[in-house]
């Protein structure tokens, strides 16, 4: 498999396969998951999606939390369906 490179600034793909995505998003400073952990976000129950890592500065942080709070600046692994991931992106950003 290989990355199929999205339009977007804030999204990419990682990895694509029979509609399952891997997508690095980062969080911008207007996100309304600022601040917010990524239980409260609501990413695995909305979207469908599972926050595999966060990079954040030089550090990978495998396996995150429920309690992990999400700031801004972070690059969050979210593993998923791609229309699911696709919405979220719309939001985060």
């Amino acid at each position: 498999p290989r990355s199929t490179p999205s339009n977007s600034s804030a999204a990419s793909d990682v990895y694509k396969r029979q509609g399952i995505s891997l997508f690095q998003i980062k969080v911008k400073e207007s996100s309304p998951f600022l601040s917010k952990s990524i239980r409260e976000s609501g990413i695995k129950e909305k979207y469908n999606g599972i926050v595999i890592a966060v990079m954040r500065g030089g550090e990978v942080i495998p396996n995150p939390d429920p309690d992990f709070v999400i700031e801004k600046g972070d690059n969050l692994l979210v593993f998923g369906k791609e229309e699911g991931i696709r919405k979220l992106e719309e939001e985060i950003t």
